[in-house]
């Protein structure tokens, strides 16, 4: 049996889908740092500031506070940006997230959103410096969201600032994480992949999982998708070397695959014959018998057939190559239990279903004896005396 293990690391806080920023330490002015890994993301030049309070509650922080009173902002009004802990790896669905301006009526803010370091998606907002703006982006298989913001016109009531800073809140993304610890063992032409699944995610369940092995050598993947754990990979070359992986199925998308696991599928023994019947003779019997569908990935190179006394003792075998096999050296009048059993080069199957069989001594034919020539010549006198006494007869 071939086993293997591979591990993926997913990032912490990862299962968090809607990040409010409520449950950081946020400064009133200025804003604080987001630290990375905060809600399983790392986090360049966005602050967390106490919207309630910053500026005496007079600017677009106040107004842009959706849940609680805690905001992030881009630090300077410049550039930006979140990215998962694990670049390449652990991917998220960027769902949707409220800003607001802090200090430009008509600020312009641009996303761009990244996957393995190309952009897939950008778009422009305008945004309100009084009422937060919803921008929904749906987007799948992200892992860094760049921000930028310019142009606008300063809001009055905000002055003396004027910077383009805005404010971001209920951040909405769900992770699609791969399962972990991962071990595939091998069968005949066959994978079995056991996994840890990711922990739940109610706002993006997960719908089932794929897992796919690939020859190391390059070539075709050979998948297959199920819901419960383990799932079977067939039709798989048994001798060659594969690298199994699980992708994790999300309602909102596939995660990445996760970390391989190495397999070798292996021929095995083969299944047993059907249909055994015994026909007894003389000290033998002949086992008839049909070839096992599954010959365990080897050819079979021929058959076992045994025959053990049913009250103890001694087994008889024979071999051959194929139906039927006759057992020789049974002892009339005792039963036997016989089987038969397949092999191949990786070795003898499991024995067919018993049947049993008596050998019985051939019958004594009847013998007729042959007269002596005493009684030859009594009967040939016999037989004259009959004749001279009809001729008398007739005569008279």
């Amino acid at each position: 049996m071939g086993l293997a293990l591979g591990l993926a690391a997913a990032p912490a806080g990862a299962q968090a889908a809607v990040i409010t920023f409520d449950d950081l330490t946020c400064s009133a002015a200025g804003g604080t740092p987001i630290p990375n890994g905060h809600a399983g993301l790392n986090w360049s030049n966005f602050r967390c500031i106490d919207g309630a309070t910053a500026y005496g509650g007079n600017s677009g922080y106040n107004a842009g506070h959706v849940s609680g009173s805690h905001v992030a902002l881009n630090g300077f009004g410049s550039p930006a940006e979140f990215i998962v802990t694990a670049p390449g790896g652990t991917k998220f669905n960027f769902n949707s997230v409220y800003l607001t301006a802090a200090w430009r009526d008509d600020l312009i803010v641009t996303i761009v959103a990244y996957r393995d370091g190309t952009a897939v998606s950008t778009t422009t907002h305008t945004l309100s410096a009084t009422a937060p703006t919803l921008v929904t982006l749906n987007l799948s298989q992200i892992d860094r969201v760049r921000f930028s913001s310019e142009g606008g016109t300063p809001h009055a009531a905000y002055a003396p600032s004027s910077g383009y800073n805005f404010a971001m809140d209920n951040l909405d993304i769900s992770f699609n994480l791969p399962a972990t610890d991962v071990i595939a063992w091998a069968g005949n032409a066959q994978a079995t992949v056991a996994f840890t699944p990711p922990p739940p995610d109610a706002a993006n369940p997960v719908t089932g999982y794929q897992a796919s092995c690939t020859p190391q050598g390059g070539g075709t993947a050979v998948s297959a998708n199920g819901a419960a754990i383990p799932i079977v990979v067939p039709g798989l070359t048994n001798g060659t070397l594969y690298d199994c992986t699980v992708t994790t199925l999300y309602a909102a998308g596939d995660s990445v695959p996760s970390a391989p696991a190495a397999v070798t599928p292996m021929a095995t023994v083969p299944a047993a014959p059907t249909g055994v019947t015994a026909t007894a003779a003389p000290t033998q019997a002949s086992l008839a018998f049909t070839a096992p569908a599954d010959t365990g990935g080897s050819p079979i190179t021929g058959y076992q057939a045994s025959c053990t006394p049913q009250g103890g003792g001694t087994a008889l075998t024979a071999n051959g190559t194929a139906s039927p096999i006759v057992v020789a050296g049974l002892t009339n009048g005792t039963t036997y239990d016989c089987t038969v059993a397949a092999v191949n080069a990786v070795g003898t199957g499991a024995a067919s279903a018993p049947v049993a069989v008596t050998p019985q001594a051939a019958p004594v034919a009847a013998v007729t004896a042959v007269p002596t020539l005493s009684q030859w010549g009594l009967m040939l006198l016999g037989l004259a005396a009959a004749g001279l006494g009809a001729r008398r007869l007739r005569r008279g």
